[in-house]
């Protein structure tokens, strides 16, 4: 046997484990990078749907808030004083519950880490 084939054979030998270890890694790495994908996926998922539930919440919220507009307007032309402003406080009390549980502007993106 010609002595480059010795030690060529010799060499993948030696460099056997290694080898296999690398196969081994990028299997693994392979794994993990279809893993992550699957997530990505999910997340953008998740996203459209919580985009969509929020448009629902802004659109329910712009409603309540011409209803008690237009609730406002119609107290103004009846009813005593007391009585008008009696509604007009649980309007408000309304409007406020309305405002904590929906809060106008998003909240604030935390920084990725």
């Amino acid at each position: 046997m010609p002595q480059w084939l010795s030690t060529a054979i010799a060499i993948m030998v030696s460099l056997g484990p290694f080898l296999a270890l690398i196969v081994a890694q990028n299997f693994k790495l392979n794994t993990i990078m279809a893993t992550i994908k699957e997530i990505s996926a999910k997340v953008d998922e998740l996203q459209a749907t919580l985009d969509a539930e929020q448009e629902q919440i802004k659109a329910a919220h712009e409603k309540l808030d011409a209803i008690i507009v237009d609730l406002k307007t119609q107290i103004a032309d009846g009813g005593t004083t007391e009585e008008r402003q009696a509604v007009l406080n649980k309007l408000q009390v309304i409007s406020d519950d309305l405002k904590a549980t929906i809060p106008d502007a998003p909240p604030e993106e935390q920084p990725q880490s």
